[in-house]
């Protein structure tokens, strides 16, 4: 018969309740029993907790999954963002808006407020975010109509 993972016999949880938005510290973190009642995905690791932003309120001593938490936004919404433009040995930056909070290597909309357009761009740190170059270059079909 196949075996079930066995559940691990501790979980580390919070140890007080986190606010929606807020980020998790390492003091934050404290283990207790695994309970009977924890999901079978209960986090088990601090690690999974530490640095991560709280996705909902999260209660106490509480076994948590890892859908509960998502990784702390480099970039919040309504917030500056620095956009990097880089092509053929050109690097440009302007200042747009955030449309949305995202955390490296996620996707995020910034509004350029000269243009008015809306970039995708991809968040490479704190603040800042790169553009994708296949925006810039819109495709204009040559004379003979092929692209």
């Amino acid at each position: 018969a196949p075996t079930t993972p066995a559940r691990p016999e501790a979980l580390a949880v919070l140890g007080r309740t986190v606010q929606r938005g807020e980020a998790i510290q390492a003091e934050d973190v404290v283990w207790i029993d695994t309970p009977s009642t924890a999901p079978r995905d209960a986090l088990a690791d601090p690690e999974a907790l530490i640095g991560k932003t709280a996705k909902r309120v999260l209660l106490a001593n509480t076994p948590l999954r890892a859908m509960d938490v998502m990784d702390t936004p480099s970039v919040r919404r309504n917030e500056p963002v620095t956009l990097i433009y880089e092509a053929d040995g050109l690097k440009l930056s302007l200042r747009g808006k955030a449309l949305g909070d995202a955390a490296i290597g996620a996707n995020v909309k910034v509004l350029n407020p000269k243009s008015n357009k809306v970039l995708e761009a991809i968040v490479d740190g704190p603040g800042t975010a790169r553009v994708m170059l296949s925006q810039l270059s819109a495709r204009v079909p040559n004379q003979n109509g092929v692209n």
